[in-house]
């Protein structure tokens, strides 16, 4: 059947649990019925964005009923199709077995250290879903450490605190958690949880847990309140309490949804180096006063994973669009200046990649597309998405 680009088949609605459902035509059954992709999203505006967004990732792709398989299925299917009429029983079971255990990759093990060839595992789990699909995972449990303590370190400024958690970092005390945020972020999440942090003069927080050994733990506490204390901070609290330590981890991770709560927003989660994170932050808040557009910032200090909520308010799509894209452009621009790149966590997607692509050079977006056609010369798996610009296409461009 000749390719085609998908198409709507009118149907967007309501749904009694207040959701948006949208659907559209990425292919067709035997019978010429059609083949649906479902979508679904919170807001009309949301769902309109998403159908789009599937109509640019099925541009070109004509799906059948085969490609609904399972891997089993399709196992099971290429076996019949292609397997001599001779073969017996027993030895088609030792085909698929063959199959099962040789042909498909298994990528790491239970052994600690690999330094055996390219570490493909850690491609793969990198790769955003472009190079394989991952049928079985064998996960290490960690145990659950004996003690835990959380501290709350107030500022006065957030540069002072980053500065902090520098010289925290360099004493080897070992925090499994560090956290920053400024003290107009933790306003919006106090209002939004019902809850009141401690040291409300405070410009910025530092939150840090410490896990291990009991006295490990009271040692590695002991040796950053003396850090601490001495590098600028204005109190050294231990959230001894499980209820307080609770109420201040809420409220911490609340903040996406406090913002949420009052407008759509657009997520961003740019990583600098540790050092340059306030200096990013400031850049941010200078950015926020000279745009007039809203945006929200709290993240790891122990890491430099700066996370962005940029706030639409009451702007039409128009406006929201076109100021997004040209505060995303500035805010991604300084990140790469101060040695940074366009995500720590989440990934690129298509939100991301216009900037990825612009900052990143052309031998490494041809290097990352080489292996892709190697892995998947079909480019079956999200393309269009991430680093996938067909192997060519000069970063700058785009």
């Amino acid at each position: 059947m000749a390719k085609r680009r998908p198409a709507g088949d009118g149907m967007v609605r309501k749904r009694e649990d207040g959701r948006w459902e949208g659907r559209i035509v990425i292919g067709h059954k035997e019978n010429g019925e059609p083949l649906f992709r479902h979508v679904y999203a919170k807001t009309q505006k949301a769902l309109l964005d998403k159908l789009h967004q599937n109509i640019e990732c099925y541009r070109d792709v004509e799906l059948t009923e085969d490609s609904r398989m399972t891997l089993g299925e399709w196992l099971d299917r290429w076996l019949a199709e292609y397997k001599d009429g001779t073969i017996r029983p027993g030895t088609l079971e030792g085909y698929r077995n063959y199959i099962e255990n040789y042909i498909k990759p298994q990528l790491g093990g239970k052994q600690v250290k690999d330094a055996s060839g390219l570490s493909l595992k850690h491609l793969l789990i990198g790769s955003e879903g472009t190079l394989a699909v991952i049928t079985k995972c064998l996960l290490r449990l960690v145990p659950k450490p004996e003690a835990s303590l959380s501290v709350l370190v107030p500022y006065a400024d957030l540069k002072t605190g980053i500065q902090s958690v520098l010289t925290i970092l360099r004493a080897n005390a070992n925090p499994t958690a560090v956290e920053f945020m400024e003290r107009k972020v933790v306003a919006l999440g106090e209002r939004f949880c019902g809850v009141s942090y401690p040291r409300p003069d405070a410009g910025s927080y530092i939150l840090l847990t410490f896990d291990g050994r009991s006295e490990e733990v009271t040692a590695n506490a002991a040796r950053v309140r003396s850090l601490a204390l001495q590098n600028g901070a204005l109190d050294f609290i231990e959230l001894s309490d499980a209820r307080q330590c609770a109420d201040i981890w809420r409220v911490r991770g609340a903040l996406v949804k406090a913002v949420e709560a009052v407008s759509e927003q657009e997520p961003v989660d740019i990583v600098v180096p540790i050092s340059r994170t306030a200096d990013f932050i400031r850049f941010i808040n200078d950015l926020e006063a000279q745009s007039g557009m809203q945006m929200v910032s709290f993240g790891h200090a122990g890491d430099g994973n700066v996370h962005l909520c940029v706030v639409r308010g009451e702007r039409d799509e128009e406006t929201w669009q076109r100021e997004l894209h040209e505060n995303m452009d500035r805010a991604y621009a300084e990140a790469y200046r101060l040695g940074g790149v366009a995500s720590g966590e989440h990934g690129i997607g298509l939100s991301k990649r216009p900037y990825f692509l612009r900052q990143t050079a052309k031998e490494n977006l041809q290097a990352m597309n080489a292996i892709k056609t190697a892995l998947d010369p079909q480019h079956i798996l999200n393309n269009g998405k991430s680093y996938l610009t067909g192997g060519n296409n000069n970063a700058g461009t785009f």
